[in-house]
């Protein structure tokens, strides 16, 4: 099982949720309407295929910087900012919002 952390629009996710186990949480103030979705894939293939949609930015490495989006989207709500890493982000948005999927996820 892979643990993916995923930025999408609302308008992608809510029509075609993840094929797998899931836990998604509104982002505050983001336009378009966005969700970060925690998606427990169970083959790598079940990943690409679902983030292979529009509006769909996964985020498999932790160890990576994060993407600009992230930082457009969970920058205000959450600090996250260009020099986090994914881990770091991750960390930021469960610390101050969303404790129970990251305690799912572990």
């Amino acid at each position: 099982m892979r643990i993916v952390p995923v930025l999408i629009s609302k308008a992608s996710f809510d029509p075609n949720p993840p094929p797998c186990q899931w836990h998604a949480l509104e982002i505050p103030g983001a336009t378009p309407a966005a969700y970060l979705v925690i998606a427990h894939f169970h083959n790598p293939s079940e990943g690409i295929s679902w983030c292979a949609q529009p509006q769909c930015k996964p985020m498999p490495r932790s160890f990576a910087l994060v993407p600009p989006i992230a930082v457009t989207l969970l920058g205000p709500p959450f600090g996250v900012v260009a020099t986090d890493t994914v881990a770091d982000a991750m960390e930021k948005v469960a610390q101050q919002s969303w404790p129970p999927a990251w305690e799912a996820a572990g």
